[in-house]
């Protein structure tokens, strides 16, 4: 019979005893069992890891569109000063960013090796 993935496996380790006398305090700072401080760090290396899949999936096009919409909507919400819109512009400098239209469209922009922006179409 298969195990469910909700079933506790009991399993034998070896590992150095260099990690153990690290894995032993640490488990004593979070007021946790060895056995519970190691399944939280494995469980957060594959956290960790997931995250880092998607953050090379996310490209540096989508996030800077998504800085911008972010900051565009909290500047227009009042939450943010309009000065950041000038913080804004300087970003634009620094990565190519889609601009964000009033109705909705984009278009593209890129900074020259000069600062001049210019419009992709």
């Amino acid at each position: 019979m298969a195990r469910k993935p909700t079933d506790t496996v009991q399993l034998k380790l070896r590992f150095p005893e260099a990690l153990r006398r690290r894995l032993e305090p640490a488990a004593t700072t979070t007021d946790r069992s060895m056995n519970a401080e190691i399944i939280s760090r494995l469980k957060q290396s594959f956290e960790r890891q997931d995250n880092d899949a998607f953050l090379r999936w996310f490209s540096r096009e989508q996030t800077a569109h998504f800085v911008q919409g972010m900051l565009k909507g909290l500047i227009d919400a009042g939450a943010l000063p309009a000065t950041a819109a000038l913080r804004l512009g300087e970003i634009r400098k620094l990565v190519p960013m889609p601009e964000i239209g009033t109705s909705g469209s984009t278009t593209s922009t890129t900074t020259d090796p000069k600062g001049v922006q210019k419009e992709k179409k």
